[in-house]
């Protein structure tokens, strides 16, 4: 079900959950190691904009993302844009 609001916490626990099913990433995650220190690549970074994207209803470029090294900027990316 797409959501559309954000609340704390939603974002990260959104992508926790689909790098874990994806069999990308354990948990605890940290949220600090850059993306290609927890193995993932181009690919798998436009698959979890493209869920996020259907997830929370909104639009994103993979541009918006090339800023973000580490999931914590993405995670606060994806907040400040629901919140708008």
């Amino acid at each position: 079900m797409a959501t559309d609001t954000a609340s704390p916490g939603l974002v990260q626990a959104f992508i926790e959950n689909w790098l874990v099913a994806e069999e990308l990433a354990e948990l605890p995650l940290d949220l600090t190691v850059s993306l290609v220190e927890m193995g993932l690549d181009s690919l798998h970074t436009v698959e979890l904009l493209r869920v996020m994207q259907r997830e929370f209803n909104i639009q994103l470029k993979a541009s918006e993302l090339d800023p973000y090294t580490e999931l914590s900027g993405i995670i606060e990316h994806v907040e400040r844009r629901m919140s708008r």
